[in-house]
């Protein structure tokens, strides 16, 4: 006899989450494994606690599967596998990454207006660079653009921080809706006009048809000379040339990369040795399985009394 509806973890830290989910209404089944067992029994799973990539691996074993929480912001791995399977309904996680990002954020942004960035480039060469980063932390960034494409609850965070800096806050979405954090929003279709000018630019964008090379040649040539451009979102909105063009004529002055259409970067990428370039192995807010629990936890209740979870997933939209 199973303890109410059988719910499935699908994670490294299975162990964990079934422990702090323990006083739950259900049958707890933990799946560590990154493949699934021979011997697993998942014809009566109602709902899942997953990574995606190993939820993907797991769904066409999960017939019964109606509800997922992911415990990545990011369900890529799972759009081609949801399209097929409309009945699942999948929650990405949403709330516990806009302190990290914030964190990273002003990490990159103190070494940048400080020159520290310049320094670290420069050390790479075995040079002195004293006056181009006494010339750097001597540039009046406050007051000046800093553009966020992407309005969710991560960029109305590096919004909101960013205005704290004294910045001009930009957002970009795909209608120009506004958002809270932002003195301006700005359609993505117009981007141009709204990075003209931009001594920042930051994308927490969505890797979809729509965001694919967004951040191209024509785009990098409005911003102002020597500007910071940080992607923690996915590595496709970048264009790669463009981006190492960019670096080489100063039209950047710096490039914070954590996130990379092929990751692990391949160690002979170009992004490794690129002047100003600052490569991160997509750690800028990493998933700590606590702060997964809340989210978790709220949206079970809601999808047990039969009210849409938040953060559904659209598979044709890709987020």
């Amino acid at each position: 006899m199973t303890k109410g509806p059988v719910l499935a973890i699908i994670d490294a830290e299975a162990d964990c989450y079934a422990d702090a989910l323990a006083d739950l209404p259900c049958e707890i089944r933990v799946y560590a494994d990154a493949v699934v067992p021979p011997e697993a029994d998942l014809s009566a799973v109602a709902y899942a606690l997953a990574a995606p990539d190993r939820l993907a691996t797991y769904l066409p074993f999960l017939p019964s599967l109606r509800w997922a929480q992911s415990t990545w912001a990011g369900v890529n791995p799972l759009l081609s596998a949801l399209r097929a399977r409309p009945e699942v309904a999948v929650s990405a996680l949403k709330g516990p990454f806009g302190a990290l990002m914030v964190r990273y954020m002003n990490f990159w942004l103190d070494g940048h207006e400080q020159g520290l960035l310049v320094a670290l480039s420069a050390q790479r060469r075995a040079r002195w660079a004293h006056g181009a980063v006494r010339r750097q932390s001597a540039a009046p960034f406050r007051g000046t653009r800093a553009v966020v494409l992407g309005t969710g609850a991560i960029g109305v965070a590096l919004g909101g921080a960013l205005q704290a800096r004294g910045y001009v806050a930009v957002g970009l979405n795909r209608g120009g809706t506004p958002a809270p954090g932002f003195q301006e929003t700005w359609p993505i279709a117009r981007r141009l006009e709204a990075l003209a000018g931009a001594s920042v630019v930051i994308s927490v964008l969505p890797a979809t048809p729509d965001t694919a090379g967004l951040l191209d040649e024509a785009a990098l040539a409005t911003l102002a000379p020597g500007a910071l451009l940080m992607n923690v979102g996915r590595g496709s909105v970048l264009q790669r040339d463009a981006v190492l063009g960019a670096l080489a004529d100063g039209t950047l002055g710096a490039a914070v990369l954590d996130v990379f259409e092929e990751e692990p970067l391949p160690a002979d990428h170009p992004f490794w040795t690129a002047p100003r370039c600052f490569v991160t192995p997509h750690i800028s807010a990493p998933t700590e399985w606590r702060a997964v629990l809340p989210v978790f936890r709220e949206n079970f209740e809601r999808v047990r009394a039969g009210q849409p979870p938040s953060g559904l997933v659209d598979p044709e939209r890709g987020y």
